[in-house]
């Protein structure tokens, strides 16, 4: 039997799907400071409030190819949903995983999809 996972980037506001398995690859916000990781245990208001506060240049980053082949994990079939390419290199990113995952796996197929949103739109298509 052919193991399934669903992998998307955090844009789409799921980090755990019960009953599926499935992973998110967080999107990150930089400072000189602090990089905040947007996964479960992010503290969304300590964030809020650090930023507010925080004076300096501040940066988003996608999730890179090695966040992504980790969110595959030992899949057999993959199907990745990412945030529109027009806001993020995150599709990018993801394209690049899955030429690499199934280059050192032979077999396994990740399917990316541009969701060309974000968001609540996101977790319909997952």
């Amino acid at each position: 039997m052919r193991k399934i996972k669903i992998v998307t980037d955090s844009s789409s506001d799921l980090h755990v799907l019960d009953g599926v398995d499935f992973e998110s690859a967080p999107l990150k916000i930089v400072t000189a400071d602090k990089i905040y990781v947007d996964d479960k245990h992010l503290d969304v208001l300590e964030m809020v409030n650090d930023l507010a506060a925080y004076k300096g240049r501040s940066t988003t980053s996608c999730p890179n190819p090695d966040d992504y082949i980790r969110a595959f994990g030992d899949a057999d079939e993959v199907y990745c949903i990412t945030i529109t390419g027009s806001l993020s290199g995150s599709y990018n990113s993801a394209v690049i995983a899955k030429n690499t995952y199934e280059a050192e796996h032979e077999g396994r197929r990740v399917y990316v999809l541009n969701s060309l949103s974000t968001g609540p739109e996101m977790a319909l298509m997952i």
